[in-house]
């Protein structure tokens, strides 16, 4: 099940505990909150950065405790870095959103001072509507992966029979967006070659990469396209590619295969 990040002070826990966790467990989310009094920075990474990383939501408690708390606004501050576009203010005192962050004045806010139903309606709207698009297994493939490519063999081309070389990635994720670079060496003859490329893309469905990448030789025209599915433990990256090679002086294709090593 998706999850749920709630960035607050230890003072506004009874809010939590007793308004907010039901409706957002009612339709379907797990929910992550510290039950703890932060006040170390080594404390705050062991304790909530999992967390974070973890959750595909955050939901920030907004009051005056939280406003004055250092480690609600560092929350704030990785959110508006890792989760853009999907953060949720709830205003359960009056406070300006600009107080934890400039940026949080343009993302709409649930309001529970007045009315906790209507703020909670606004609530579960946002996170209803996240069901059909949901990213958090995106964090899955932050990492180092190993495995294969396996190029198909073309006529009238320097390798008529294929190729097949071990690849090394590494992919990290920006929000939404996935970037990273991959490299191979390949022997010709007695000359061995090492070939560096960068990559960038998204994350689909939950299931599906697709990628661009390209030579970072600047010397050197090679770049090409990867699609490529994640295996349900997210374990194992299995797809196929086309692009251009220099070494073929032609339109290449195939399929790669990766294992995430650490």
């Amino acid at each position: 099940m998706p999850q749920c990040f709630i960035s607050h002070s230890n003072k506004d826990r009874a809010f939590i505990e007793g308004i907010l966790l039901k409706p957002i467990k009612e339709i379907g989310y797990t929910t992550w909150y510290s039950t703890e009094d932060i006040k170390t920075a080594a404390q705050w990474e062991e304790s909530i950065y999992s967390g974070l990383e973890e959750s595909e939501w955050f939901v920030l408690v907004m009051s005056q405790a939280s406003a004055s708390s250092k480690w609600v606004k560092k929350e704030v501050a990785w959110a508006i870095k890792n989760r853009a576009s999907r953060i949720i203010p709830i205003m359960i005192q009056d406070f300006e959103p600009k107080q934890f962050h400039p940026e949080l004045t343009s993302i709409e806010t649930s309001d529970y001072r007045k009315d906790h139903k209507k703020g909670e309606l606004q609530l579960i709207k946002s996170l209803a509507a996240s069901m059909a698009n949901p990213i958090r297994r995106v964090n899955g493939i932050v990492g180092n992966w190993k495995g294969k490519v396996i190029e198909v063999g073309k006529k009238g081309t320097v390798f008529p029979t294929g190729l097949e070389y071990t690849v090394e990635a590494l992919l990290n994720v920006n929000n939404d967006e996935v970037n990273g670079k991959f490299s191979f060496a390949l022997k010709i003859e007695r000359n061995r070659l090492n070939f560096d490329f960068s990559m960038s893309g998204h994350f689909l469905y939950e299931h599906f990469l697709r990628l661009i990448y390209q030579s970072k030789d600047a010397g050197s025209i090679q770049f090409g396209s990867i699609i490529a599915k994640l295996s349900e433990d997210g374990k194992n990256l299995t797809g196929r590619f086309i692009g251009y090679s220099p070494q073929q002086k032609d339109i290449v294709s195939g399929s790669i295969e990766l294992t995430k090593s650490s």
